[in-house]
């Protein structure tokens, strides 16, 4: 079973005659199928989740008031997912070749059996995350809500919602079955207080050491606010309109994490380089992992939008309506990315006519 359990449960709670809250919650983990030499006692691939759920519903001032509010909470992590990679046991493609006027296949020197042969899949490397990589933990609320209110000659409606998510991922980029990580070349040494990119003296001879690598993002953060207040006439009069303004907010903040954990080797003076050089150049990223990774660099988009409309149809008769909509729209855009320049911001604005 991979020790996979799930439940769930729902109730509903009557407030009276006019008011009703319904409340759900579940839970769902999964240990994962892949068994992980670095910490045997868990699996790779698994999951836990939890999640609430609410709705309140309600009708008063002789029902020319209603209501319906609802929200969802959501806890989620998600392991380190299992990279698997291993040989098909085929034997490799013949070389085509024209030898007395006729097309021959040759074998392959290093594999002599026929290319489209493949034997039993061999024995694969077992799959290691290191158990300090968390993986990807979400958390956050959804909330809306429409809310309406009948006079005698209109119907005032307020509706919107909400959202606020966090987001944080601590990965194992060496996936190695060594404890140690990764072997890498320790090429040059950096002058002390000196930028990474600057001349190196005196140059160190080369060396190689183990280093163990995270990788991540976070905590990423994203928040949506979106309101909207519109009154309309009653809808079995000739003459039908109805007249809206709305406002929607979009922020959304992202962060690139690295860590060089140094907890087996002291802290390096030297540039160690490999597949990805680029994230050795975050300053404090080598240095013994606590589990919290160095941002290398972050940036954040930030959306406004406001809007107008309105509405007007009218009865020629039974059968023929003339109608007209007007909207207008202004849409602004803020956006920061750090990796290029600090001080480096875009801003665009729209403003039209529908």
């Amino acid at each position: 079973s991979d020790e996979r359990y799930a439940g769930r449960a729902s109730i509903n709670v009557p407030l009276g005659e006019n008011l009703a809250l319904r409340v759900a919650g579940g839970y769902d983990t999964f240990d994962g199928t892949v068994k992980n030499v670095m910490n045997p006692g868990n699996n790779v691939g698994g999951f836990e989740s939890t999640a609430f759920a609410w709705d309140l519903q309600g009708k008063l001032l002789d029902d020319r008031l209603r209501f319906d509010i609802f929200g969802v909470y959501l806890d989620d992590n998600r392991e380190n997912q299992p990279v698997i990679a291993f040989n098909t046991n085929c034997g490799r493609a013949s070389q085509a070749a024209v030898v007395g006027g006729q097309l021959v296949y040759i074998p392959h020197p290093l594999d002599p059996r026929p290319g489209f042969f493949c034997g039993a899949v061999p024995a694969f490397d077992p799959v290691a995350v290191d158990p300090r990589a968390t993986g990807n933990d979400r958390k956050g609320w959804i909330t809306g809500w429409n809310i309406s209110y009948d006079f005698d000659w209109a119907t005032a409606t307020f509706q919107g919602g909400f959202v606020a998510l966090n987001q944080k991922v601590v990965a194992d980029r060496d996936l190695s079955t060594d404890p140690r990580g990764s072997l890498y070349s320790i090429r040059r040494q950096i002058v002390p207080g000196a930028p990474v990119f600057a001349p190196a003296f005196p140059a160190a001879p080369p060396r190689q050491q183990y280093l163990k690598s995270f990788v991540g993002n976070g905590p990423d953060e994203t928040e949506d606010w979106n309101l909207e207040f519109r009154l309309a006439s009653k809808q079995d009069q000739r003459l039908r309109w109805l007249a809206g303004v709305s406002r929607y907010i979009h922020y959304f903040e992202q962060a690139v994490t690295v860590n060089i954990d140094t907890t087996n080797g002291p802290n390096l003076p030297e540039f160690p380089t490999g597949s990805s050089n680029f994230i050795f150049l975050a300053p404090g990223a080598l240095r013994p992992f606590n589990g919290d990774l160095v941002k290398v660099t972050n940036s954040y988009v930030m959306d406004l939008g406001n809007a107008a409309f309105g509405s007007l149809d009218y009865d020629i008769t039974d059968t023929l309506t003339a109608g007209v909509q007007l909207r207008w729209d202004q849409m602004q855009r803020k956006q920061l990315n750090r990796a290029t320049n600090p001080r480096a911001r875009q801003w665009r604005e729209d403003k039209y006519w529908t």
